[in-house]
């Protein structure tokens, strides 16, 4: 009873199915397009990222080489601040075995009484 029916019914049936195979492509081609564009999306993100990544490398990386350099700056003077304290400490060493010097030369060397010769072996040592 069905056959018979879709015999005598093949052109209404055959342009339904065509139809239906129309939409049905239809539908699997909007769906691939969909996941293509999804694909382009992710791209896209992938390439921005890496740009914004390779950003923030180059700037990071510009500002450890200020870092280095203010701490090379830093150690340059410490090293100039540690070799001039160094000098005075030694011309002060200097000053005081030369200040000993000049008081054991003077008559009674051993002698601890301060006398006039003294306080002016002793004036010159002020700064």
């Amino acid at each position: 009873m069905v056959a018979a029916w879709a015999l005598k019914n093949w052109k209404p049936l055959s342009a339904m199915f065509a139809l239906a195979a129309l939409l049905a492509l239809a539908g699997l081609g909007f769906w691939r397009g969909l996941v293509e564009i999804g694909s382009l999306q992710d791209k896209a993100a992938t390439v921005a990222r890496d740009a914004q990544d390779a950003k923030w490398q180059a700037q990071i990386a510009n500002a450890n080489a200020a870092i280095a350099a203010a701490r090379a700056d830093q150690a340059m003077t410490a090293a100039k601040a540690d070799a001039a304290a160094r000098d005075a400490e030694s011309r002060f060493e200097e000053q005081l075995k030369q200040l000993e010097k000049n008081d054991a030369a003077l008559a009674g060397g051993a002698d601890l009484v301060l006398r006039r010769d003294r306080v002016r072996v002793l004036d010159g040592a002020r700064p």
